[in-house]
């Protein structure tokens, strides 16, 4: 597929995923959410890839929808669901990629840009990184499952005044609230996210495989199946050569190069 809104960078196993519109401050549009659908599919399925940085281009991660795009279609409520459903399905592919997901926010995410920040599996952030839900100011709920996100993490209250007000939240208070694991100094922050994405391609990937599903399982499911993923998880971990590595080198005291098997 020839990219024209995204651009890729493929280096120590590590897939770097770049919004490429920065004079539009690289908003989505049916054209980007299709690029990044089919980069994931090929990425899930290369052996090489074993962890994935997505970034912005320019001075903005993503600020949202391309309102542009929007001035130009009419929609009656049906075609407007439909239109949705590409939408979530990217949404669904991100979230179950099997392999971990950086969000590298060099700037501001704003609306669906903020969503998507929160599909990744951790958020890298750099200092003057803005999250806004900005959904408010043109009169649409929040999308990409930002308020099922938010309120996992942060509860009902606080994900009202985020949703209703759209006070801009500055990465140091993204990071007390729990949604960013790091803040660094812009320069950095590409760099950062490249190096922890490289770290977990280097790990044992079926155990990073199968704890992620676990956690994405745990909020919604009762003890009892969770014990019994678990036991199921833990068995295709225990059969893993990555395993039986690990075990010989904590035994050598040794750093262990793990396969992915």
């Amino acid at each position: 597929m020839n990219y024209t809104h995204i651009a890729r960078v493929q280096k120590d196993g590590v897939l770097t995923v770049t919004l490429n519109v920065p004079e539009k401050l690289n908003c989505m549009n049916d054209v980007m959410i299709q690029e990044l659908r089919h980069l994931l599919r090929v990425a899930d399925a290369d052996e090489t890839v074993g962890a994935l940085v997505i970034t912005g281009a320019g001075r903005a991660f993503c600020a949202g929808g391309d309102i542009t795009e929007m001035m130009r279609t009419t929609h009656t409520a049906d075609t407007a669901q439909r239109h949705m459903e590409g939408y979530h399905a990217f949404t669904r592919e991100l979230v179950n990629l099997k392999k971990p997901v950086i969000a590298a926010v060099n700037g501001v995410a704003a609306g669906g840009g903020f969503s998507l920040a929160l599909l990744c599996d951790l958020v890298i952030a750099s200092e003057d990184a803005r999250f806004r839900s900005a959904f408010v100011n043109i009169a649409l709920v929040p999308d990409l499952a930002l308020i099922y996100n938010l309120t996992r993490m942060l509860g009902a209250q606080k994900v009202k005044e985020i949703v209703f007000v759209d006070k801009p939240i500055d990465a140091s208070e993204a990071h007390r609230l729990g949604f960013v694991s790091r803040v660094v100094p812009r320069q950095d922050v590409i760099e950062e996210a490249f190096q922890l994405a490289r770290s977990l391609a280097e790990g044992p990937r079926i155990m990073l495989q199968c704890a992620k599903r676990m956690i994405h399982m745990a909020a919604e499911n009762t003890f009892a199946t969770m014990l019994e993923t678990e036991a199921r998880m833990q068995a295709e971990c225990f059969t893993s050569q990555d395993h039986l590595i690990a075990r010989q080198a904590f035994v050598d005291k040794a750093k262990p190069t793990y396969i992915g098997k």
